[in-house]
């Protein structure tokens, strides 16, 4: 596939650790830029158009929203809050990818409900039985069907063997680089 660039908005955790993260899942650093705080919605839609990237990534919305607006629960608050950053995906092609914390109970979006109102798709992490895998599940406008991941020494890969379609798929590509979307078509057919 397309490699794209990436704004990675660390709000949420020490920077050692998103680039060591990055570093055991094979990220490419010329493609990987880090903002870090103190960030704000201006800040980061202003170093998205400067950088060219294809996808923003603000983890935590919370921390940005906490420095923004004060009050996450406060829904006309957190639509200004969003809607910048909406216009942005909208008007420069780019892919938003908004990081939040759920509440313990609904294992719904903490904060108003203007979080998921604003979504095209909202994936949800939970904690599985086996303490190394989380479930995956999706909801939204875009049809994904929920997945499992398992953490591994080696970083993430797919749990679930119903979706090890996208794990050949990848697997396919690594062995033969360049091939056509006809025959990965016709491989991936063959054993499912």
């Amino acid at each position: 596939g397309e490699k794209v660039s990436v704004l990675w908005c660390a709000l949420d955790e020490p920077l050692s650790d998103v680039v060591r993260r990055f570093q055991t899942e094979g990220a490419d650093p010329s493609l990987v830029y880090v903002l870090e705080p103190p960030a704000t919605v201006l800040a980061i839609a202003t170093a998205a158009a400067r950088l060219g990237v294809a996808v923003v990534v603000i983890d935590a919305i919370s921390d940005l929203a906490a420095r923004e607006i004060g009050d996450e629960n406060d829904a006309l608050s957190v639509k200004r809050l969003l809607s910048p950053l909406r216009d942005l995906a909208r008007t420069r092609d780019i892919a938003v990818v908004l990081l939040h914390h759920t509440n313990k109970a609904a294992r719904k979006s903490r904060g108003s409900g203007v979080f998921e109102e604003m979504a095209d798709l909202i994936l949800t992490l939970t904690i599985d039985k086996d303490p190394t895998v989380r479930k995956v599940t999706a909801e939204g406008r875009v049809g994904v069907e929920s997945y499992r991941l398992r953490w591994t020494p080696d970083g993430l890969e797919l749990a679930d063997h119903e979706a090890s379609t996208l794990e050949l798929v990848r697997s396919l590509i690594r062995q033969t680089p360049g091939c056509s979307a006809r025959s990965l078509r016709g491989k991936v057919g063959k054993r499912y």
